[in-house]
């Protein structure tokens, strides 16, 4: 994640920006954090430590210190010449988000000035003859048995820094997607799951926006079920979709309208769903 300061917190002194960016990377992952376990925040910033031993804060720290009171942490100082990643990735001119996933595309097309002028492929080819022909130019990636690899900033890894993930081809990519998220063997992944997946092995920017489903995916008959959308006192352990439904009307943006089958069974009997609240109903 990263958030631009505004033009207040521009003034803010070196000790208060470390401490707003560990603030809003809090309350940015407050649904994993917010459980009462102990987690630690490493930081090569030794002023946060004095910040969190104030006895008396005032004003804005005082704020702060309550909105940090919510979470059950360990402040750890760690060198700056041992936090290399998060340091390198801060002064990085082209800060890009790590993504990436699995699958073997069935051969590799070759890389040739004759492709059709696609911006994506171009894009591709430049950075592929690049890295190529003058790899110091291009050190966020380099070729593996005629592959593209980007150099990818690993969040889960305290001691490998760095892993390296590989760069489909435009053409590629759809099938990268289709086998993640469309397999009927998979049911239907939700959206974000399918960007988790595909982020296991492979990066290409704008992953995120190409995963979403087709309204053409269900038709008007398809038996489908529906994502549970309340859980009150005693229903967690009730089954997380409702069915079945069938599609009555296709509508746009990948929505549906659905009725129910059995009129007797748990859910509601006609109701608008989107496609990312569904899976096929199994036969």
């Amino acid at each position: 994640m990263s958030k631009a300061l505004n033009k207040n917190q521009q003034n803010y002194s070196t000790t208060e920006r470390e401490t707003l960016a560990v603030i809003t990377a809090l309350e940015h992952w407050r649904c994993y954090l917010d459980n009462g376990k102990e987690f630690t925040i490493y930081t090569d910033h030794a002023a946060l430590k004095w910040f969190q031993n104030l006895s008396n804060p005032s004003g804005r720290l005082a704020r702060w210190t309550l909105r940090l009171s919510c979470f059950n942490f360990v402040l750890k100082h760690k060198k700056g010449k041992d936090n290399v990643v998060p340091d390198l990735l801060s002064r990085h001119k082209n800060q890009e988000r790590p993504d990436t996933r699995e699958i073997s595309p069935q051969g590799v097309h070759p890389i040739t000035i004759e492709e059709p002028p696609d911006r994506k492929l171009e894009h591709y080819n430049k950075i592929f003859l690049g890295c190529s022909n003058n790899p110091d130019a291009y050190p966020n990636y380099t070729i593996r048995d005629n592959k593209l690899y980007r150099c990818i900033h690993s969040p889960d890894r305290l001691n490998d820094d760095f892993i390296w993930k590989e760069v489909p081809l435009p053409q590629d990519r759809h099938a990268l997607i289709e086998v993640n998220h469309g397999s009927p063997s998979e049911l239907h992944l939700r959206i974000f799951k399918t960007f988790k997946k595909i982020s296991l092995k492979y990066y290409w920017p704008g992953r995120l926006n190409e995963n979403w489903k087709p309204s053409s995916q269900y038709g008007e008959g398809d038996l489908i079920a529906i994502n549970r959308t309340q859980f009150g006192l005693g229903l967690k352990l009730k089954p997380k979709y409702l069915g079945p439904y069938q599609v009555s009307k296709v509508k746009r943006d990948d929505r549906y309208d659905v009725e129910k089958v059995d009129r007797a069974a748990e859910g509601p009997n006609k109701t608008s769903s989107s496609a990312d609240q569904m899976k096929p109903w199994p036969d």
